[in-house]
């Protein structure tokens, strides 16, 4: 399997942190000023944050509903076709290529409402199965193709870029969004997906079986047997202890979810610490996180 897998991780997770803070910021930008990227604040900071942080409040349930429903259809297609992993793991970053090209589209259309930005920024990659399906192809991947001695170990890898890459990605967000300004920031995430994609399609072997191409997959008798099966385990307590740890899962995205998309705020608002003050803000708290986990 080689360092392909995780090279992938690296540069996807990487582009994800950054996109995500040039998105946050563009939100605020638009809501400050209609009429020139990084104008001053024309609207108050107060109120532009007002207006931003109602957007988070429905922007959050598209971005995360959407890509339910395409997990839904992706992992039982992915199992019935042979478990065919890697357009699991592939298409997200065309997703998240496209995501930041309507960024971009955005910029250039400066007048456009942040609520028209925001839309496209939830809607567009959950269509692409967003970070999940990305997550449910890797570990698949892993699943499929590691023994079991070494599977756990690859977890923990992969588990550690990620920390690793995100730390690296909001550490360079704040200084890339000042330095190249928007149309080049979103230039940057866009890149590493391609060179991502790149390497997945040429590198990442496709380890997919034979498969019966008459199978009807899309049933719904057939969804419901493969996630009720995923309740039934060999222990007395199996089920009860599976809905609490979604429970449990549930209430963490939930907390840090909503605390990332506020924080940014938070640190304009109180401190004065603008693009290049958070990311050294962002990337010690990132550091702390790591440290902690070690």
């Amino acid at each position: 399997m080689g360092c392909f897998l995780e090279t992938v991780t690296v540069l996807y997770s990487v582009s994800l942190s950054m996109s995500a803070f040039f998105q946050n910021n563009l939100l605020l930008r638009k809501a400050c000023n209609s009429s020139v990227p990084f104008g001053e604040c024309t609207e108050g900071e107060a109120h532009a944050q007002h207006v931003v942080s109602a957007i988070y409040s429905w922007k959050a349930a598209i971005q995360y509903s959407i890509p339910v429903v395409i997990i839904i259809l992706a992992g039982p297609w992915s199992d019935s076709h042979g478990r065919r992993r890697r357009p699991l793991i592939l298409i997200p970053l065309v997703g998240q290529v496209l995501t930041d090209s309507l960024c971009i589209l955005n910029v250039y259309f400066w007048n456009w409402s942040p609520q028209i930005a925001a839309l496209f920024e939830a809607t567009t990659p959950g269509l692409f199965g967003s970070r999940n399906m990305f997550w449910v192809g890797v570990i698949s991947y892993i699943s499929d193709n590691c023994t079991n001695e070494s599977r756990t170990l690859k977890y923990g890898i992969i588990n550690a870029i990620y920390t690793i890459s995100t730390l690296i990605g909001t550490g360079l967000a704040g200084f890339l969004n000042v330095g190249l300004g928007f149309y080049g920031a979103f230039l940057v995430p866009i890149s590493l997906n391609l060179i991502a994609f790149a390497i997945g399609l040429i590198f990442i072997k496709d380890t997919s079986m034979p498969y019966d191409k008459n199978v009807v997959w899309l049933k719904p008798k057939y969804f419901m047997q493969n996630y009720l099966n995923v309740f039934k385990g060999s222990s007395k307590n199996y089920s009860i202890t599976l809905a609490a740890l979604l429970m449990c899962q549930a209430v963490l995205v939930g907390r840090i979810g909503g605390e990332y998309a506020v924080t940014y705020l938070f640190m304009r608002f109180k401190f004065k610490w603008y693009e290049v003050q958070y990311s050294y803000f962002a990337a010690y708290k990132m550091l702390m996180i790591f440290v902690g986990e070690l």
